[in-house]
């Protein structure tokens, strides 16, 4: 009985282990950055609206995870950037508003890794 009740206890450890590994430890927020003060202040001297870089956001975690695990924002230049996301945008049928508005998320959060704070 011990030694069946241990075998169930490794059993299950490795599974758990294994959906970590597989999941990984990442957040929505550690893949998709929180529209923050920073953010808000990136996207103005942008010219982008605060309501279409939320949007944006949004597309970004709703839209991408349809087909995929979505990737971290900043995992991409924003030239990787430029060549990716038409096609992703073609995939998930998104219209050019939609498209324009994660562009403007990806773009506003890439400025704001690049400026100190």
């Amino acid at each position: 009985m011990k030694q069946s009740m241990h075998r169930i206890q490794t059993r299950a450890l490795g599974i758990a282990a294994l959906f970590v590994c597989v999941t990984g430890c990442a957040t929505t927020i550690d893949l998709a950055p929180l529209v923050d003060a920073r953010a808000l202040e990136t996207a103005d001297a942008m010219g982008f609206l605060p309501e279409s870089v939320e949007q944006g956001r949004l597309l970004y975690i709703t839209s991408c995870t349809k087909c995929h695990s979505p990737e971290p924002v900043t995992r991409y230049s924003l030239e990787r950037w430029g060549g990716i996301l038409p096609r992703m945008a073609d995939e998930a049928d998104l219209d050019e508003n939609a498209e324009q508005a994660v562009s403007a998320y990806i773009k506003v959060i890439l400025g704001v890794q690049e400026t100190p704070g």
